[in-house]
Protein backbone atom coordinates (compact mmCIF):
# COMPACT_ATOMS: atom_id res chain seq x y z
CA UNK A 1 0.00 0.00 0.00
CA UNK A 2 0.98 3.64 -0.56
CA UNK A 3 1.71 5.41 2.69
CA UNK A 4 1.93 8.73 1.25
CA UNK A 5 -1.45 8.05 -0.63
CA UNK A 6 -2.95 6.86 2.02
CA UNK A 7 -1.60 9.90 4.78
CA UNK A 8 -2.86 12.94 2.25
CA UNK A 9 -6.00 10.81 1.79
CA UNK A 10 -6.52 10.36 5.71
CA UNK A 11 -5.62 14.18 6.35
CA UNK A 12 -7.70 15.24 3.24
CA UNK A 13 -10.75 13.81 4.74
CA UNK A 14 -10.52 15.24 8.09
CA UNK A 15 -10.19 18.65 6.21
CA UNK A 16 -13.34 18.07 4.67
CA UNK A 17 -15.08 17.07 7.36
CA UNK A 18 -14.08 20.28 8.57
CA UNK A 19 -15.33 22.59 5.75
CA UNK A 20 -11.67 23.25 5.22
CA UNK A 21 -12.90 22.29 1.42
CA UNK A 22 -9.94 24.16 -0.43
CA UNK A 23 -7.12 22.83 1.71
CA UNK A 24 -8.73 19.31 1.42
CA UNK A 25 -8.51 19.41 -2.46
CA UNK A 26 -4.94 20.06 -2.08
CA UNK A 27 -4.28 16.80 -0.64
CA UNK A 28 -6.77 14.78 -2.57
CA UNK A 29 -4.82 16.25 -5.64
CA UNK A 30 -1.52 14.75 -4.31
CA UNK A 31 -3.20 11.81 -3.59
CA UNK A 32 -4.02 11.50 -7.24
CA UNK A 33 -0.96 12.26 -8.32
CA UNK A 34 0.23 8.29 -6.39
CA UNK A 35 -1.27 5.94 -9.33
CA UNK A 36 1.19 2.91 -7.87
CA UNK A 37 -0.52 0.78 -5.04
CA UNK A 38 -3.26 3.49 -4.72
CA UNK A 39 -6.41 2.07 -3.18
CA UNK A 40 -7.45 5.84 -2.94
CA UNK A 41 -7.65 6.82 -6.20
CA UNK A 42 -11.62 6.28 -6.69
CA UNK A 43 -12.27 7.79 -3.20
CA UNK A 44 -9.83 10.63 -3.56
CA UNK A 45 -11.15 11.22 -6.85
CA UNK A 46 -14.45 11.84 -5.91
CA UNK A 47 -14.15 13.46 -2.53
CA UNK A 48 -12.25 16.05 -4.45
CA UNK A 49 -15.19 16.21 -6.68
CA UNK A 50 -17.18 17.11 -3.61
CA UNK A 51 -14.77 19.64 -2.04
CA UNK A 52 -14.59 21.67 -5.42
CA UNK A 53 -18.09 21.99 -5.59
CA UNK A 54 -18.39 22.75 -1.75
CA UNK A 55 -15.74 25.65 -2.68
CA UNK A 56 -18.51 26.94 -5.49
CA UNK A 57 -15.92 25.96 -7.93
CA UNK A 58 -18.74 23.60 -10.24
CA UNK A 59 -16.19 23.58 -13.11
CA UNK A 60 -13.55 21.32 -11.79
CA UNK A 61 -15.86 19.15 -9.67
CA UNK A 62 -17.94 18.51 -13.00
CA UNK A 63 -14.98 17.59 -14.74
CA UNK A 64 -13.78 15.27 -12.44
CA UNK A 65 -17.08 13.34 -12.67
CA UNK A 66 -16.69 13.34 -15.83
CA UNK A 67 -13.40 11.84 -15.48
CA UNK A 68 -14.55 9.13 -12.97
CA UNK A 69 -17.15 7.95 -15.09
CA UNK A 70 -14.91 7.23 -18.03
CA UNK A 71 -12.25 5.76 -15.56
CA UNK A 72 -14.56 4.28 -12.68
CA UNK A 73 -17.27 2.67 -14.42
CA UNK A 74 -17.09 -0.47 -12.49
CA UNK A 75 -16.88 1.37 -8.78
CA UNK A 76 -18.90 -0.10 -6.27
CA UNK A 77 -20.25 3.76 -6.05
CA UNK A 78 -20.73 5.09 -9.30
CA UNK A 79 -23.90 5.82 -8.75
CA UNK A 80 -23.33 8.46 -6.35
CA UNK A 81 -20.87 10.32 -9.04
CA UNK A 82 -23.56 9.49 -11.52
CA UNK A 83 -26.10 11.62 -8.66
CA UNK A 84 -23.62 14.44 -8.43
CA UNK A 85 -23.13 14.53 -12.11
CA UNK A 86 -27.09 15.18 -12.38
CA UNK A 87 -26.58 18.15 -9.57
CA UNK A 88 -24.49 19.90 -10.93
CA UNK A 89 -25.43 19.90 -14.35
CA UNK A 90 -29.12 20.73 -13.15
CA UNK A 91 -27.45 23.88 -11.38
CA UNK A 92 -26.07 24.92 -14.70
CA UNK A 93 -28.69 24.63 -16.38
CA UNK A 94 -28.18 21.41 -18.48
CA UNK A 95 -30.93 19.41 -17.44
CA UNK A 96 -30.31 17.03 -20.80
CA UNK A 97 -27.06 16.02 -19.02
CA UNK A 98 -28.53 15.80 -15.46
CA UNK A 99 -30.87 13.15 -17.04
CA UNK A 100 -28.80 11.25 -18.77
CA UNK A 101 -27.15 11.08 -15.62
CA UNK A 102 -29.72 9.61 -13.34
CA UNK A 103 -31.04 7.13 -15.67
CA UNK A 104 -27.26 5.78 -15.46
CA UNK A 105 -28.06 5.00 -11.97
CA UNK A 106 -28.73 1.40 -10.85
CA UNK A 107 -29.09 1.12 -6.73
CA UNK A 108 -32.56 1.58 -5.79
CA UNK A 109 -31.88 4.06 -2.37
CA UNK A 110 -29.79 6.76 -4.73
CA UNK A 111 -32.28 6.80 -7.88
CA UNK A 112 -35.02 7.34 -5.16
CA UNK A 113 -33.25 10.60 -4.16
CA UNK A 114 -32.24 11.48 -7.57
CA UNK A 115 -35.71 11.15 -8.97
CA UNK A 116 -36.73 13.71 -6.50
CA UNK A 117 -34.16 16.05 -7.48
CA UNK A 118 -35.01 15.46 -11.05
CA UNK A 119 -38.83 16.57 -10.26
CA UNK A 120 -37.94 19.05 -8.14
CA UNK A 121 -35.91 20.66 -10.90
CA UNK A 122 -37.50 19.76 -14.01
CA UNK A 123 -41.21 21.19 -12.78
CA UNK A 124 -39.39 24.15 -12.69
CA UNK A 125 -38.59 23.88 -16.22
CA UNK A 126 -41.54 25.90 -18.18
CA UNK A 127 -39.91 25.90 -22.01
CA UNK A 128 -41.89 23.17 -23.54
CA UNK A 129 -39.11 22.41 -26.30
CA UNK A 130 -36.54 21.87 -23.53
CA UNK A 131 -38.75 19.66 -22.12
CA UNK A 132 -39.90 17.59 -25.26
CA UNK A 133 -36.13 17.17 -25.85
CA UNK A 134 -35.48 15.83 -22.81
CA UNK A 135 -38.55 13.24 -23.63
CA UNK A 136 -37.21 12.16 -27.26
CA UNK A 137 -33.76 11.14 -25.20
CA UNK A 138 -35.52 9.67 -22.13
CA UNK A 139 -38.96 8.39 -24.00
CA UNK A 140 -39.62 5.85 -20.50
CA UNK A 141 -38.86 8.55 -18.13
CA UNK A 142 -42.14 9.05 -16.61
CA UNK A 143 -40.99 12.01 -14.46
CA UNK A 144 -40.05 13.81 -17.87
CA UNK A 145 -43.45 12.91 -19.15
CA UNK A 146 -45.14 14.51 -15.85
CA UNK A 147 -43.04 17.64 -15.78
CA UNK A 148 -43.89 17.99 -19.97
CA UNK A 149 -47.52 17.64 -19.15
CA UNK A 150 -47.16 20.36 -16.30
CA UNK A 151 -45.61 23.32 -18.44
CA UNK A 152 -48.55 22.24 -21.37
CA UNK A 153 -51.19 22.84 -18.37
CA UNK A 154 -49.53 25.69 -17.06
CA UNK A 155 -49.18 27.89 -20.91
CA UNK A 156 -51.97 30.06 -22.27
CA UNK A 157 -55.10 28.11 -23.52
CA UNK A 158 -54.38 28.88 -27.03
CA UNK A 159 -50.61 27.47 -26.90
CA UNK A 160 -51.26 24.25 -25.18
CA UNK A 161 -50.78 20.91 -27.72
CA UNK A 162 -53.54 19.11 -26.53
CA UNK A 163 -52.46 15.87 -28.49
CA UNK A 164 -49.38 15.85 -27.10
CA UNK A 165 -51.09 16.29 -23.73
CA UNK A 166 -53.83 13.34 -24.16
CA UNK A 167 -50.33 10.90 -25.35
CA UNK A 168 -48.33 11.91 -22.23
CA UNK A 169 -51.32 10.96 -20.26
CA UNK A 170 -51.86 7.71 -21.83
CA UNK A 171 -48.65 7.06 -21.85
CA UNK A 172 -47.58 7.47 -18.46
CA UNK A 173 -50.69 6.81 -16.55
CA UNK A 174 -51.03 10.59 -15.91
CA UNK A 175 -54.01 11.12 -13.59
CA UNK A 176 -56.31 12.73 -16.27
CA UNK A 177 -58.74 15.06 -13.65
CA UNK A 178 -55.17 16.82 -13.18
CA UNK A 179 -54.75 17.48 -16.46
CA UNK A 180 -58.52 17.99 -18.29
CA UNK A 181 -59.57 21.63 -19.11
CA UNK A 182 -63.08 21.08 -18.62
CA UNK A 183 -61.95 20.43 -15.03
CA UNK A 184 -59.51 23.42 -14.80
CA UNK A 185 -61.77 25.27 -16.79
CA UNK A 186 -65.43 25.50 -14.93
CA UNK A 187 -67.09 27.31 -17.54
CA UNK A 188 -70.51 28.58 -16.61
CA UNK A 189 -72.68 31.10 -18.49
CA UNK A 190 -74.43 33.64 -15.90
CA UNK A 191 -76.99 36.14 -16.07
CA UNK A 192 -74.67 38.88 -14.92
CA UNK A 193 -70.39 39.27 -14.52
CA UNK A 194 -69.04 40.84 -11.63
CA UNK A 195 -65.56 43.06 -12.79
CA UNK A 196 -63.10 44.48 -10.52
CA UNK A 197 -61.28 47.57 -11.92
CA UNK A 198 -58.11 48.12 -10.13
CA UNK A 199 -56.41 51.32 -10.75
CA UNK A 200 -54.15 53.96 -9.29
CA UNK A 201 -57.06 56.43 -9.21
CA UNK A 202 -55.14 58.57 -6.36
CA UNK A 203 -58.35 60.02 -4.82
CA UNK A 204 -56.67 62.13 -2.65
CA UNK A 205 -54.24 63.23 -4.86
CA UNK A 206 -56.64 64.30 -7.60
CA UNK A 207 -59.77 65.67 -5.46
CA UNK A 208 -58.30 69.47 -4.92
CA UNK A 209 -58.16 69.91 -8.74
CA UNK A 210 -60.74 69.15 -11.51
CA UNK A 211 -57.88 70.25 -14.01
CA UNK A 212 -56.20 67.22 -12.65
CA UNK A 213 -59.52 65.16 -13.48
CA UNK A 214 -59.46 65.97 -16.60
CA UNK A 215 -56.06 64.92 -17.32
CA UNK A 216 -55.46 62.07 -15.29
CA UNK A 217 -54.75 58.89 -17.93
CA UNK A 218 -56.17 56.71 -15.40
CA UNK A 219 -59.51 58.52 -15.20
CA UNK A 220 -60.08 58.83 -18.89
CA UNK A 221 -59.09 54.94 -19.07
CA UNK A 222 -62.25 54.46 -16.44
CA UNK A 223 -64.83 56.54 -18.01
CA UNK A 224 -63.96 54.91 -20.81
CA UNK A 225 -64.67 51.54 -18.98
CA UNK A 226 -68.08 52.96 -17.11
CA UNK A 227 -69.22 54.08 -20.58
CA UNK A 228 -68.94 50.66 -21.97
CA UNK A 229 -70.77 49.33 -19.46
CA UNK A 230 -73.86 51.39 -19.58
CA UNK A 231 -73.72 50.30 -23.53
CA UNK A 232 -73.52 47.16 -22.95
CA UNK A 233 -76.56 47.36 -20.22
CA UNK A 234 -78.58 48.72 -22.97
CA UNK A 235 -77.86 45.89 -25.28
CA UNK A 236 -79.16 43.30 -22.16
CA UNK A 237 -75.50 42.53 -21.28
CA UNK A 238 -75.18 43.55 -17.10
CA UNK A 239 -71.74 44.40 -15.66
CA UNK A 240 -71.75 44.78 -11.70
CA UNK A 241 -68.35 47.33 -11.84
CA UNK A 242 -66.44 47.25 -8.57
CA UNK A 243 -63.43 50.29 -8.95
CA UNK A 244 -60.29 49.80 -5.99
CA UNK A 245 -58.01 52.79 -5.85
CA UNK A 246 -54.79 50.60 -5.74
CA UNK A 247 -52.63 53.97 -5.09
CA UNK A 248 -49.56 52.94 -6.93
CA UNK A 249 -48.94 51.06 -2.99
CA UNK A 250 -48.56 46.91 -3.60
CA UNK A 251 -49.72 46.73 -0.02
CA UNK A 252 -53.15 48.51 -0.87
CA UNK A 253 -53.37 45.70 -3.50
CA UNK A 254 -52.47 43.15 -1.18
CA UNK A 255 -55.26 44.11 1.38
CA UNK A 256 -58.01 43.84 -1.31
CA UNK A 257 -57.14 40.38 -1.86
CA UNK A 258 -56.88 39.65 2.04
CA UNK A 259 -59.83 41.66 2.65
CA UNK A 260 -61.53 39.00 0.18
CA UNK A 261 -62.87 42.16 -1.83
CA UNK A 262 -61.36 40.10 -5.27
CA UNK A 263 -62.94 36.59 -4.55
CA UNK A 264 -66.50 36.76 -6.53
CA UNK A 265 -64.92 38.56 -9.42
CA UNK A 266 -65.43 37.13 -12.80
CA UNK A 267 -62.52 39.22 -14.68
CA UNK A 268 -60.17 41.86 -12.76
CA UNK A 269 -58.90 44.96 -15.14
CA UNK A 270 -55.35 46.12 -14.13
CA UNK A 271 -53.76 46.77 -12.04
CA UNK A 272 -51.13 48.97 -14.05
CA UNK A 273 -47.53 48.75 -12.00
CA UNK A 274 -45.83 45.57 -12.24
CA UNK A 275 -45.05 45.02 -8.61
CA UNK A 276 -49.25 45.47 -7.90
CA UNK A 277 -49.82 43.45 -11.58
CA UNK A 278 -47.47 40.28 -10.09
CA UNK A 279 -49.36 40.20 -6.73
CA UNK A 280 -52.66 39.69 -8.27
CA UNK A 281 -51.86 37.52 -11.21
CA UNK A 282 -50.79 34.96 -8.23
CA UNK A 283 -54.35 35.19 -6.99
CA UNK A 284 -55.61 35.13 -10.30
CA UNK A 285 -53.99 32.03 -11.17
CA UNK A 286 -54.81 30.50 -7.73
CA UNK A 287 -58.42 31.33 -7.90
CA UNK A 288 -58.23 30.88 -11.80
CA UNK A 289 -59.91 33.98 -12.35
CA UNK A 290 -59.14 36.19 -15.67
CA UNK A 291 -57.39 39.25 -15.30
CA UNK A 292 -56.53 41.66 -18.14
CA UNK A 293 -53.70 44.63 -18.24
CA UNK A 294 -55.42 47.57 -20.34
CA UNK A 295 -51.90 48.99 -21.62
CA UNK A 296 -48.80 47.08 -21.31
CA UNK A 297 -47.30 45.21 -24.36
CA UNK A 298 -45.06 43.71 -21.32
CA UNK A 299 -45.16 40.10 -21.73
CA UNK A 300 -43.42 39.34 -18.78
CA UNK A 301 -46.67 40.64 -17.35
CA UNK A 302 -48.27 37.92 -18.33
CA UNK A 303 -45.88 35.04 -17.75
CA UNK A 304 -46.82 31.80 -17.40
CA UNK A 305 -50.33 32.38 -15.79
CA UNK A 306 -53.29 31.06 -18.85
CA UNK A 307 -56.03 33.26 -16.80
CA UNK A 308 -53.43 37.12 -17.81
CA UNK A 309 -54.06 38.93 -20.40
CA UNK A 310 -52.35 41.81 -22.43
CA UNK A 311 -55.52 43.70 -24.37
CA UNK A 312 -52.56 45.33 -26.63
CA UNK A 313 -50.24 42.93 -28.44
CA UNK A 314 -46.98 42.42 -26.56
CA UNK A 315 -43.46 43.83 -28.26
CA UNK A 316 -42.64 39.87 -29.47
CA UNK A 317 -45.95 39.84 -31.44
CA UNK A 318 -45.65 43.05 -32.98
CA UNK A 319 -42.20 41.85 -33.99
CA UNK A 320 -43.49 38.81 -35.41
CA UNK A 321 -46.28 40.69 -37.17
CA UNK A 322 -43.98 43.40 -38.56
CA UNK A 323 -41.98 40.36 -40.09
CA UNK A 324 -45.13 38.83 -41.76
CA UNK A 325 -45.59 41.92 -43.49
CA UNK A 326 -42.06 42.64 -44.23
CA UNK A 327 -41.36 39.14 -45.54
CA UNK A 328 -43.98 39.63 -48.46
CA UNK A 329 -43.50 43.48 -48.86
CA UNK A 330 -39.82 43.72 -49.66
CA UNK A 331 -37.62 41.99 -51.98
CA UNK A 332 -34.32 42.77 -50.73
CA UNK A 333 -33.16 40.56 -47.80
CA UNK A 334 -31.28 42.84 -46.06
CA UNK A 335 -32.24 45.54 -43.88
CA UNK A 336 -31.18 47.84 -41.09
CA UNK A 337 -32.84 48.17 -37.49
CA UNK A 338 -32.05 51.37 -35.38
CA UNK A 339 -33.18 51.44 -31.45
CA UNK A 340 -33.26 53.62 -28.52
CA UNK A 341 -31.56 52.71 -25.06
CA UNK A 342 -34.35 51.59 -23.44
CA UNK A 343 -35.25 47.88 -22.37
CA UNK A 344 -38.23 48.34 -24.36
CA UNK A 345 -36.19 49.37 -27.23
CA UNK A 346 -34.17 46.56 -27.31
CA UNK A 347 -37.13 43.68 -26.73
CA UNK A 348 -38.27 45.35 -29.99
CA UNK A 349 -35.34 45.16 -31.92
CA UNK A 350 -34.02 41.96 -31.20
CA UNK A 351 -37.19 40.56 -31.76
CA UNK A 352 -37.57 41.37 -34.69
CA UNK A 353 -34.18 40.96 -35.46
CA UNK A 354 -34.48 37.15 -34.86
CA UNK A 355 -37.70 36.56 -36.37
CA UNK A 356 -36.07 38.15 -39.62
CA UNK A 357 -33.30 36.18 -39.49
CA UNK A 358 -35.23 32.85 -38.89
CA UNK A 359 -37.13 33.55 -42.27
CA UNK A 360 -33.69 34.12 -43.75
CA UNK A 361 -33.51 37.41 -44.19
CA UNK A 362 -29.82 39.55 -43.12
CA UNK A 363 -29.66 42.12 -40.62
CA UNK A 364 -26.37 44.19 -42.27
CA UNK A 365 -26.80 47.19 -39.23
CA UNK A 366 -27.90 46.98 -35.78
CA UNK A 367 -27.51 50.60 -34.28
CA UNK A 368 -28.54 51.53 -30.93
CA UNK A 369 -28.84 55.74 -30.26
CA UNK A 370 -28.88 57.58 -27.66
CA UNK A 371 -30.69 60.84 -27.61
CA UNK A 372 -27.11 62.80 -27.24
CA UNK A 373 -25.86 60.71 -30.16
CA UNK A 374 -28.76 61.25 -32.36
CA UNK A 375 -27.02 62.50 -35.29
CA UNK A 376 -25.18 59.00 -36.02
CA UNK A 377 -28.50 57.73 -37.37
CA UNK A 378 -27.30 60.60 -40.52
CA UNK A 379 -24.20 57.74 -40.71
CA UNK A 380 -25.95 54.97 -40.07
CA UNK A 381 -29.25 55.50 -43.04
CA UNK A 382 -26.81 56.77 -45.63
CA UNK A 383 -26.99 55.62 -49.43
CA UNK A 384 -23.80 52.92 -49.51
CA UNK A 385 -21.80 53.62 -52.20
CA UNK A 386 -21.61 49.56 -53.71
CA UNK A 387 -24.79 47.77 -54.79
CA UNK A 388 -23.79 44.99 -52.90
CA UNK A 389 -24.27 46.95 -49.79
CA UNK A 390 -27.94 48.32 -50.27
CA UNK A 391 -30.35 47.17 -47.90
CA UNK A 392 -33.69 46.73 -48.67
CA UNK A 393 -35.72 48.55 -45.56
CA UNK A 394 -35.12 49.89 -42.21
CA UNK A 395 -36.79 48.57 -38.71
CA UNK A 396 -37.47 51.40 -36.31
CA UNK A 397 -37.88 50.39 -32.54
CA UNK A 398 -38.24 53.50 -30.39
CA UNK A 399 -40.90 56.27 -29.22
CA UNK A 400 -38.25 58.80 -28.52
CA UNK A 401 -39.49 62.06 -30.00
CA UNK A 402 -35.79 63.43 -31.18
CA UNK A 403 -34.80 59.98 -32.16
CA UNK A 404 -38.01 59.99 -34.47
CA UNK A 405 -37.13 63.53 -35.49
CA UNK A 406 -33.90 62.15 -37.11
CA UNK A 407 -34.72 59.29 -38.28
CA UNK A 408 -37.50 61.01 -39.90
CA UNK A 409 -35.56 64.28 -41.35
CA UNK A 410 -32.61 61.51 -42.56
CA UNK A 411 -35.31 59.59 -44.50
CA UNK A 412 -36.79 62.83 -46.22
CA UNK A 413 -33.39 63.89 -47.67
CA UNK A 414 -32.03 60.76 -48.47
CA UNK A 415 -31.60 60.37 -51.90
CA UNK A 416 -32.58 57.26 -52.27
CA UNK A 417 -36.48 56.68 -50.79
CA UNK A 418 -35.82 53.73 -47.91
CA UNK A 419 -38.67 51.56 -46.69
CA UNK A 420 -39.14 51.96 -43.28
CA UNK A 421 -41.57 50.41 -40.51
CA UNK A 422 -41.80 52.26 -37.14
CA UNK A 423 -44.50 52.55 -34.28
CA UNK A 424 -48.03 54.01 -34.00
CA UNK A 425 -46.69 56.52 -31.39
CA UNK A 426 -45.54 58.73 -34.20
CA UNK A 427 -49.14 59.71 -35.07
CA UNK A 428 -49.27 60.97 -31.46
CA UNK A 429 -45.69 62.78 -31.40
CA UNK A 430 -46.11 66.51 -31.08
CA UNK A 431 -43.88 67.36 -33.63
CA UNK A 432 -46.43 66.90 -36.25
CA UNK A 433 -44.86 65.09 -38.61
CA UNK A 434 -48.02 63.62 -40.96
CA UNK A 435 -46.84 65.32 -43.91
CA UNK A 436 -43.30 64.10 -44.03
CA UNK A 437 -44.66 60.44 -42.65
CA UNK A 438 -46.92 60.77 -46.31
CA UNK A 439 -43.93 61.79 -48.19
CA UNK A 440 -41.28 59.28 -47.31
CA UNK A 441 -44.58 56.70 -47.30
CA UNK A 442 -43.56 55.32 -43.99
CA UNK A 443 -45.22 52.01 -42.63
CA UNK A 444 -46.61 52.33 -38.85
CA UNK A 445 -47.15 49.09 -36.68
CA UNK A 446 -51.20 50.65 -35.29
CA UNK A 447 -52.40 48.16 -33.21
CA UNK A 448 -55.08 50.85 -31.65
CA UNK A 449 -55.32 52.07 -35.16
CA UNK A 450 -59.53 53.56 -34.89
CA UNK A 451 -61.55 54.39 -38.36
CA UNK A 452 -63.13 57.76 -37.51
CA UNK A 453 -65.68 57.36 -40.03
CA UNK A 454 -67.24 53.94 -39.18
CA UNK A 455 -70.74 54.38 -37.67
CA UNK A 456 -69.91 52.03 -34.35
CA UNK A 457 -66.89 54.84 -33.79
CA UNK A 458 -69.40 57.58 -34.37
CA UNK A 459 -72.03 56.25 -32.47
CA UNK A 460 -69.34 55.69 -29.08
CA UNK A 461 -68.65 59.13 -29.75
CA UNK A 462 -72.09 60.38 -29.51
CA UNK A 463 -72.84 57.97 -26.62
CA UNK A 464 -70.05 58.85 -24.35
CA UNK A 465 -70.53 62.89 -25.32
CA UNK A 466 -73.96 62.55 -23.92
CA UNK A 467 -72.87 59.96 -20.67
CA UNK A 468 -69.73 62.89 -19.92
CA UNK A 469 -70.46 65.75 -21.72
CA UNK A 470 -67.05 65.71 -22.77
CA UNK A 471 -65.23 63.91 -26.22
CA UNK A 472 -63.10 61.10 -25.94
CA UNK A 473 -59.60 60.97 -25.42
CA UNK A 474 -57.49 57.90 -26.44
CA UNK A 475 -57.31 56.31 -23.29
CA UNK A 476 -61.65 56.38 -23.68
CA UNK A 477 -61.39 55.00 -26.46
CA UNK A 478 -59.29 52.78 -25.08
CA UNK A 479 -61.17 51.70 -22.02
CA UNK A 480 -64.51 51.12 -23.60
CA UNK A 481 -63.14 49.23 -26.41
CA UNK A 482 -61.77 46.75 -23.85
CA UNK A 483 -64.32 46.41 -21.68
CA UNK A 484 -67.08 46.08 -24.99
CA UNK A 485 -64.74 43.38 -26.02
CA UNK A 486 -64.23 41.13 -22.66
CA UNK A 487 -67.96 42.31 -21.84
CA UNK A 488 -69.34 40.81 -25.03
CA UNK A 489 -66.61 37.93 -24.39
CA UNK A 490 -68.24 36.96 -21.23
CA UNK A 491 -71.91 37.40 -22.01
CA UNK A 492 -71.44 34.95 -25.02
CA UNK A 493 -68.84 32.31 -24.07
CA UNK A 494 -69.01 32.58 -19.91
CA UNK A 495 -66.45 33.15 -17.62
CA UNK A 496 -63.55 31.40 -19.38
CA UNK A 497 -64.30 32.90 -22.75
CA UNK A 498 -60.70 32.02 -23.66
CA UNK A 499 -62.10 28.62 -24.38
CA UNK A 500 -63.38 29.98 -27.83
CA UNK A 501 -60.56 31.68 -29.10
CA UNK A 502 -58.82 28.67 -30.19
CA UNK A 503 -61.68 28.06 -32.37
CA UNK A 504 -61.69 31.68 -33.93
CA UNK A 505 -58.64 33.79 -35.55
CA UNK A 506 -60.24 37.14 -35.85
CA UNK A 507 -63.22 39.13 -34.03
CA UNK A 508 -63.63 41.97 -35.10
CA UNK A 509 -64.04 45.31 -33.13
CA UNK A 510 -66.61 48.47 -32.53
CA UNK A 511 -63.91 50.81 -32.08
CA UNK A 512 -60.09 48.99 -32.96
CA UNK A 513 -59.66 47.01 -36.04
CA UNK A 514 -60.20 43.55 -34.10
CA UNK A 515 -59.00 41.14 -31.72
CA UNK A 516 -57.43 38.01 -32.28
CA UNK A 517 -56.15 35.47 -29.17
CA UNK A 518 -55.87 32.38 -31.32
CA UNK A 519 -52.36 32.31 -30.74
CA UNK A 520 -51.25 33.20 -27.84
CA UNK A 521 -52.41 35.48 -24.32
CA UNK A 522 -52.18 38.91 -25.99
CA UNK A 523 -54.03 40.45 -29.11
CA UNK A 524 -52.43 39.26 -32.22
CA UNK A 525 -54.00 41.14 -34.59
CA UNK A 526 -51.97 44.02 -35.23
CA UNK A 527 -52.83 46.70 -38.35
CA UNK A 528 -49.78 48.01 -40.18
CA UNK A 529 -51.08 51.51 -41.58
CA UNK A 530 -49.35 54.11 -44.60
CA UNK A 531 -50.54 57.65 -44.94
CA UNK A 532 -52.53 58.18 -48.61
CA UNK A 533 -54.01 61.34 -49.18
CA UNK A 534 -53.26 62.87 -45.62
CA UNK A 535 -55.47 59.27 -44.27
CA UNK A 536 -54.16 56.11 -42.74
CA UNK A 537 -54.99 53.06 -44.71
CA UNK A 538 -54.37 49.60 -43.46
CA UNK A 539 -51.64 48.02 -45.75
CA UNK A 540 -52.07 44.43 -44.41
CA UNK A 541 -55.43 43.22 -44.64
Amino acid sequence: MNAVAESRYKNGKELFKRKQYKLAMEDFRQVLTRTENNPYMELASFYFSLAAYNSSQKNPALDMLKQMERKYPRWNNIGEVYYWLAKINFEKGNPLDAVEAINKIKRAGIKKDADKMERSFLMQINDTEVLNQLLTKNSYDKIVGEALASAIIHQPITEQDHSMLEFLIQEFSLDKKKYDLNAIFNNVKKEEYNVAVLLPFMNNKYSSSSASLGKSLVLNLYSGIKVAVADLKARGIKINLYAFDTERDSTKTKSFIANGDLDGMDLIIGPLSQSASKIVSDFSYERKINMVNPLSNNSGVIGNNPFSFLFKPCLETLAEQATKFAVKKFKNDKLKIIYGTSKRDSVLAFSYKKAMEADSFKVVGMHKVAVDDSRKIIGHLSVPRRKSDDYGHLFFASENELLMANVINVLENRAVRLPTIGLESWLTSKMGMYAQLERIGIYLLNPSYIDFERESVENFKEFYHKKTNAYPSKYAYNGYALMNFFGQQLHENGVYFQLNFQRTSMIKGEIYNGYNYALGNDNHHVPIVQFEEGALKIVNK
